[in-house]
């Protein structure tokens, strides 16, 4: 049995995006926390939905409704992000923690 073709993901977010916070994620995906101007904050995935195909997206968080965001100071003198509560990609089931810019799994 051959493994399925890799597919090549579109991306569906806008690119005027001012920051990009790196999240840590050993021996995971990568994932990015990205700022834009008007304060929406977006959490870039993968996101692969099966048959529909893959896609590079960044869906807002809801910051002040359901996401709070807070910056703590690493050792290394940068200031890290932590969101609460979880997040969570209905399309793709990715789901779990930021905290001090790292990712866990839900």
């Amino acid at each position: 049995m051959t493994a399925p073709p890799e597919r090549t993901p579109v991306c569906v977010f806008p690119e005027e995006w001012e920051r990009s916070e790196i999240i840590q994620n050993l021996g995971g995906p990568c994932y990015h926390l990205l700022f834009w101007s008007d304060s929406d904050i977006g959490f870039e995935h993968r996101c692969d939905r099966g048959e529909s195909g893959v896609v590079i997206c960044a869906p807002r968080l809801q910051i002040g409704d359901w996401h709070t965001l807070t910056w703590t100071n690493a050792p290394d003198g940068r200031e890290r992000p932590t969101v609460r509560s979880s997040i969570s990609c209905p399309d793709c089931g990715t789901h779990g923690f930021i905290t001090e810019g790292r990712w866990t799994d839900a």
